[in-house]
């Protein structure tokens, strides 16, 4: 794959917070209309909805503290099999 200079990591970093950063903002304005519209902070998920959310945390697990523990999502209810 070849080496990344500093100047390229540093600009791809920046990329990925700047998407982090309007994912957050586009996520924080549809749970405010959501609450506008139904009066409900959250909306009501389905045993499908969490483990699909579930699914897709796993992928995320990264390193915490010295003794190096990961951070998972929770297994919904066993719905997390195999994943």
């Amino acid at each position: 794959m070849g080496t990344m200079r500093d100047g390229t990591a540093r600009k791809m970093v920046e990329g990925q917070q700047a998407l982090i950063d309007y994912l957050q903002t586009k996520l924080s304005i549809y749970e405010e209309k959501f609450a506008e519209a139904t009066g409900k902070e959250r909306p009501e998920l389905t045993d499908a909805d969490r483990a699909r959310l579930a699914r897709a945390a796993l992928p995320q697990r990264r390193p915490v503290g010295a003794e190096r523990a990961y951070v998972v999502a929770e297994d919904v209810h066993g719905l997390v099999q195999g994943a």
